[in-house]
């Protein structure tokens, strides 16, 4: 038979070649001369006698044949076998032709018609997602790192390099020798839409280290053509809406066009274990929560468009339901003053009192409706004020334990610059210097709900206060901090230069607005970006740092000095060139929550947000959540 010589075919020969002749000299030679620590792995899979090079290197950036990637699977996976399958293609006896049955067989890789094997193809991208897909169903318990996934679906049709057959061939390979004990625990992180425009992509998220993830954020209609759904189609006062549709579900945030949920789409399929929620409103997003639990018909208006968003979207897992609060009038102008995207909560023009049966009936209403639609599987979560003693007065906290999946109780902002004084905003105990912890949110919640539907807020960010002066003995928590307006370079007509408010770089992270010219026109509200697109959004609220800027902060030790409350179990740094205080939390304080969790048998923790955590470090605050979920 003749046997097509295509160059990448004879360098397939020569890897093989390489392999069979000089496994053994490999094995014990030096690393590749031409793969960096960025790709260690591929050294790992040498040292297993999965990959080898030529001449002593890998050639990482080289595309990969059928007949190569038989190679990788084959060993990979062990296989053996495949006698039965017979290819019209490949020549009996050619160094491939059992790594391909092998493949083949055991359904790794498919034939075309008449039992073509077709060894020169190119494997691509897309070719490559498959195949980690499949071992995934086969094996829930792998989770690849999403370094390896988010360049494969960036371009589906692209031919995949050895780098990234090596990096997905690693990632099976450890788990099948060195498997990691699945979470007991749930570890819900947020992802705000606005990220996809910054740093941290929506692949980039550390899926491999969540059990829940919380898409921020959808809100209720007020019926303006800038509240739209799908296809840019103007959403109907009191439904279900998108806050910025173009990162959602038009732009490339990825994984081409499709937007976040498109990316979103196809991670669920390599992550089936991360419950993918959409949360609606948050505390700028909630202004109509109010208004459209009034009447049992404006209800209906906003179930049956999570209904349909359910059935538009089938990888959710749920919904999550962030009105911050139920009972509470904020005033979007005054209340407001530290956030110009803040739409405020409760308006409307009515008695915010009726919330309390209301949103009891929201929550039964929406439960039934999920199940009589045939999502008895799909979750419903709420997230609830570390103010125990306020929500209990406002809600009917035993009936809502009765249709709510579980609570994610966010136990951080818990004070900051709106506070008169410095403290802790996200303490585990109470003391002097902080007016609400975990603690005492626990302990009051517990008196309603199960411990497993309670999760542990944990913050990836400070909060801070200026023209802080220690004491006379140098106490820096309590002290008095400026004044309430806006600090001068807010640009705010309030601005105060003796203000306590202090610019961080964002509390949610630092990313900028793009948007194609023309595509959002009349689609956001004023205050939706801010004045000119392509400012930096989150400017505010004072002494918002992402725990990044936090770590770098605490490098220079002459001008930042580090502090540690062991009773309240919280961090705080103080900044004594510019006199700014910062709480923040670290990996001690969220290891001191996860014990927390783990002694009373709680359901697990929360966090905002992924795009705040240190993604240059691996996501420090995400892994000690993970691993201590883990054990």
């Amino acid at each position: 038979m003749q046997i097509r010589r295509t160059p990448a075919l004879i360098f397939s020969v020569i890897l093989i070649f390489s392999l069979v002749i000089g496994m053994l000299p490999l094995l014990a030679a030096e690393d590749f001369s031409d793969v960096t620590d960025e790709f260690a792995y591929v050294n790992e899979l040498k040292k297993a006698g999965i990959v080898v090079g030529y001449n002593g290197k890998f050639n990482g950036e080289g595309e990969v044949t059928r007949a190569s990637f038989s190679v990788f699977i084959s060993k990979t996976f062990g296989l053996a076998g495949g006698d039965d399958i017979y290819f019209t293609d490949v020549e009996e006896g050619i160094w491939y032709e059992s790594y391909a049955k092998s493949a083949v067989a055991a359904g790794y890789m498919n034939t075309f018609d008449n039992d073509v094997f077709n060894p020169d193809q190119l494997v691509t991208c897309n070719d490559l997602f498959l195949l980690v897909e499949k071992a995934v169903k086969e094996d829930n318990t792998l989770r690849p790192d999403p370094k390896c996934i988010a360049p494969i679906i960036a371009d589906l049709s692209a031919p995949a390099t050895r780098y990234q057959v090596a990096h997905v061939m690693y990632e099976i390979y450890k788990n099948k020798s060195n498997p990691t004990p699945m979470p007991g625990k749930n570890v819900v992180g947020y992802y705000g839409n606005w990220q996809a425009y910054g740093t941290l992509k929506p692949a980039e998220i550390p899926w491999n280290m969540l059990t829940h993830l919380n898409h921020g954020f959808l809100t209720v209609s007020d019926g303006t053509p800038s509240d739209d759904t799908f296809d840019w189609a103007l959403a109907p006062k009191y439904s279900l809406a998108f806050t910025d549709s173009w990162a959602d579900i038009w732009m490339d945030a990825g994984a081409g066009a499709g937007g976040i949920f498109r990316v979103y789409e196809l991670m669920h399929r390599i992550y089936p274990n991360v419950n993918i929620m959409i949360s609606v409103g948050g505390w700028t997003r909630g202004q109509m929560f109010s208004e459209m639990a009034l009447t049992k018909e404006t209800r209906e208006i906003f179930i049956k468009s999570c209904i349909e968003m359910l059935d538009r979207a089938p990888w959710l897992a749920g919904i999550d339901l962030d009105w911050e609060y139920p009972g509470v009038y904020r005033d979007p102008v005054t209340d407001a003053l530290d956030d110009p995207v803040d739409f405020g909560s409760g308006v409307g023009g009515h008695d915010v009192s009726v919330d309390k049966e209301n949103f009891t009936a929201l929550l039964k209403e929406l439960r039934e409706a999920m199940d009589k639609a045939g999502y008895e599987d799909k979750l419903l979560t709420i997230c609830e004020s570390a103010d125990y003693e306020k929500t209990a007065a406002n809600q009917q906290l035993d009936e809502v334990a009765k249709y709510v999946d579980f609570v994610n109780v966010m136990t951080y902002d818990m004070t900051g610059v709106y506070n008169e004084t410095t403290g802790h905003h996200a303490a585990l105990y109470s003391n002097a210097y902080t007016p609400f912890s975990v603690d005492k949110a626990i302990k009051g919640y517990l008196n309603h709900f199960k411990p497993e539907q309670l999760n542990v807020g944990v913050a990836t960010y400070s909060r801070g206060w200026a023209n802080v002066v220690p004491d006379e003995n140098g106490e820096l928590r309590g002290q008095p901090a400026g004044t309430r307006n806006p600090a001068k370079d807010t640009a705010h007509p309030d601005a105060d230069p003796n203000s306590r408010y202090y610019r961080g770089d964002g509390d949610s992270g630092t990313g900028i607005y793009e948007v194609t010219e023309g595509w959002s026109e009349g689609k956001h509200k004023a205050t939706d970006i801010p004045e000119v697109i392509g400012k930096w959004y989150g400017l505010y609220p004072g002494g918002c740092f992402r725990l990044a800027t936090i770590k770098k902060m605490l490098l220079d030790t002459e001008r930042y000095q580090y502090y540690y409350d062991e009773e309240a179990e919280a961090p705080y740094l103080y900044d004594t060139k510019d006199k700014v205080y910062l709480s923040f939390e670290n990996e001690r304080s969220a290891q001191a929550k996860v014990d927390y969790v783990l002694e009373h048998g709680l359901g697990g923790l929360i966090f905002w947000e992924t795009a705040t955590d240190v993604k240059e470090e691996g996501f420090p605050i995400t892994r000690v959540l993970y691993e201590g979920v883990c054990k």
